[in-house]
């Protein structure tokens, strides 16, 4: 295979980076001469170091061990925020309104109701707190008419109730707490969605304890008996509670995640001691007629 002149030369001779630059042989003044020169030099020696092999460039690897150990404290916080709160939130408002569904059928099964009204209470109980709260505070679209889906979550709880309706007493302890969490992941969404609104702190705050606590009532009401909300252990306090140490928590920059964590383990722990030691508001009691 034949090769030409110029091309088999450069083959044959050692190559030089230098050799590949081309040459300047027209005649220019004698300050853009200099200036010339400068940028060939310049690109001379660009060439000349892309030209040097590579292999002996030092490489450093830095792994997670080679970093300085964080203190304790910015550990814990950067561990928290590992988990985004909406997905944390997503999926406890899941089990709060299943919960809520299930413990109103129960309700329905004491007044004999049918199938019908076993579904209706349950999906009323579980989402009637946020659709009140949507309503006074004017924002819509209310969540179930945004996300249909939630209906047949609601009342398919209620519905699965009656089947699982002989292992409820083994579940009571278990269902205490869910509920107690569930107050906690309703009072949170009800302060997050007035607060978006820009409303005053007051208002935040009764909007979570609307969202948490107004499932109940309607649950009652609709049983012909009188709320275990006015009667019955600390509950509403509890959302007050909720309320205002998540409001406190974000305004002191401490991060979504942990003000939700936060908020859940006051909640679920003044709930929980409420059930156990019967804690309650004075009652007011007027026996004449």
């Amino acid at each position: 295979m034949g090769l030409g002149p110029d091309l088999g030369s450069s083959m044959a001779a050692p190559w030089h980076g230098a050799q590949m630059l081309p040459r300047m042989e027209r005649v220019v003044p004698l300050s853009q001469g200099l200036q010339q020169s400068v940028s060939s030099a310049s690109s001379v020696s660009a060439i000349l170091k892309q030209s040097r092999p590579r292999f002996h460039r030092k490489v450093t690897i830095t792994t997670p061990f080679c970093r300085p150990p964080l203190p304790l404290q910015l550990r814990i916080f950067s561990g928290v925020q590992m988990f985004p709160p909406e997905a944390i939130i997503q999926v406890l408002y899941m089990v709060a309104i299943i919960v809520e569904a299930m413990t109103a059928a129960i309700a329905a099964g004491r007044r004999q109701m049918d199938w019908l009204g076993v579904c209706v209470l349950g999906s009323v109980t579980a989402l009637g707190g946020g659709s009140m709260r949507d309503i006074l505070l004017d924002h819509h679209p209310l969540s179930w008419v945004e996300r249909p889906y939630l209906l047949l979550v609601t009342g398919g709880a209620a519905l699965a109730t009656i089947a699982l309706a002989k292992l409820m007493p083994k579940l009571r302890h278990l269902f205490l707490g869910l509920d107690a969490i569930g107050l906690v992941v309703f009072t949170v969404i009800g302060c997050k969605v007035a607060d978006s609104l820009g409303l005053p702190v007051p208002i935040v705050i009764a909007s979570g304890v609307i969202t948490g606590c107004v499932g109940g009532v309607l649950r009652d009401m609709l049983c012909a008996q009188v709320p275990l909300l006015f009667r019955a252990e600390l509950y509403a306090t509890v959302s007050v509670l909720v309320g205002g140490a998540y409001l406190i928590t974000i305004y002191m920059g401490m991060g979504e995640t942990l003000a939700l964590l936060i908020a859940a383990a006051i909640g679920l722990a003044l709930r929980l001691a409420a059930i156990r030691f019967r804690w309650s508001l004075p009652k007011f009691t007027y026996a004449q007629d």
